[in-house]
């Protein structure tokens, strides 16, 4: 048990780019621990995305772990995030068997960092899934995980808990390569895309009938290393879906070094009161310890139809609010100085929980992924 929570918590830090110490802050906020009724992960959950009906029923899809197999999950809500309650599991961790550089290898789908979404406009398909998929071939070490082979895939549906279309992939250069099938990759949507291997760490929203995904693009198929080439880009559909073109760059990593980063991972694009914001964790701290997940930042879309995010007058990031690591409710001591986490999941109807926050400590056990209630808002009364 205890070797395999460590291969497990070992896959995670290299997914947060490592490490998972952080510094004490003078004024570490406290949370709220969630606890999915029915959730069965042995492990946690992580990753959360948040859409809610106009009827006031919220709907959250999250990676549910269990050991090396990660799954996607759907719980609902109808008290604005107080609680709430599995409902099925979307995208299951299968076994399959792959040809992979001339080889047969055997291994399980993981399904990580999905993306909830609303697209009214496009009837019968108005709920949208975006995820990354990749391979993790047998014995499932710390380096079987294939981040290249597979994409980020999507399915849609009439209704969040289903029926479920089949998925659509849009692959990467490594399933391309290493499949049969001759299809069109990511990195093919623009040239400005070629020099990039991974693409990963979704996040969309619906916005006057187009569909954005913000993506992690780097130049290493593991997502480490080239920190100065790691960017987060922004990608666009007019037809629902259907096509995908190439909008701009929203973060570089010098946009991360001047806050004291190597870059900025897991983004998601949320709306609140009209306003569309990036949240975006940072990782790899030039500063302090952590070189994990180290919280999120929010920033301001000046245009979104441009990935425009607001800077001043220097061309630098203008942060709108930052959401650090904090304590927990029901743990108030729970290892502060080795918890990571940030990725994280709003809807302006998320009434109770606010911001959605993902935490990570392998000193929390077997379970130690974890999503938090932050009750935090994006837009506060001043506007801010």
């Amino acid at each position: 048990m205890k070797k395999n929570l460590a291969v497990l918590i070992f896959f995670f830090s290299i997914i947060a780019c490592a490490g998972l110490s952080v510094s004490f802050a003078d004024d570490v906020p406290v949370y709220e621990r969630i606890a999915i009724i029915g959730e069965k992960g042995a492990n946690g959950i992580f990753d959360p995305s948040i859409v809610y009906q106009k009827d006031g029923t919220g709907w959250m899809v999250y990676s549910s772990v269990n050991f090396f197999l990660i799954e996607t999950n759907l719980a609902v809500t109808n008290d604005g995030g107080k609680t709430w309650r599995f409902v099925a599991t979307i995208n299951k961790a299968v076994k399959d068997s792959v040809k992979y550089r001339g080889w047969k290898v055997k291994g399980f789908w993981v399904h990580e960092t999905p993306s909830l979404v609303y697209d009214p406009e496009d009837t019968g398909r108005e709920w949208k899934l975006f995820w990354h998929k990749y391979f993790y071939k047998a014995p499932f070490g710390p380096k079987n995980h294939i981040w290249t082979y597979g994409g980020i895939a999507f399915k849609y549906a009439s209704a969040p808990d289903g029926p479920w279309s089949e998925e659509i992939l849009l692959p990467m250069r490594d399933y391309q390569k290493f499949y049969d099938k001759k299809v069109p990759v990511m990195s093919d949507i623009d040239s400005s895309l070629r020099h990039f291997s991974l693409f990963y760490e979704v996040g969309a929203v619906s916005e006057e009938g187009i569909i954005y995904l913000s993506l992690d693009a780097s130049v290493t198929e593991t997502g480490l290393g080239m920190w100065d080439k790691r960017k987060v880009i922004l990608l666009s559909s007019q037809d629902h879906g259907k096509s995908w073109n190439f909008v701009n760059e929203l973060t570089t990593s010098a946009d991360a070094v001047e806050l004291g980063y190597l870059a900025f991972s897991a983004s998601s694009i949320v709306k609140e009161k009209g306003r569309l914001f990036l949240l975006v964790s940072p990782v790899g701290s030039l500063k302090g310890r952590n070189k994990g997940h180290d919280g999120a930042y929010v920033f301001e879309f000046e245009d979104i139809s441009r990935g425009l995010l607001k800077r001043d007058a220097q061309k630098g990031l203008i942060a709108h609010k930052f959401i650090p690591l904090g304590l927990t409710k029901d743990e108030p001591d729970d290892n502060y100085e080795s918890t990571s986490g940030g990725p994280s999941g709003y809807d302006e109807n998320n009434s109770y929980g606010g911001v959605v926050f993902s935490q990570i400590n392998p000193r929390w056990g077997s379970r130690a992924f974890r999503l938090y209630n932050t009750q935090i808002k994006i837009v506060d009364q001043a506007g801010r």
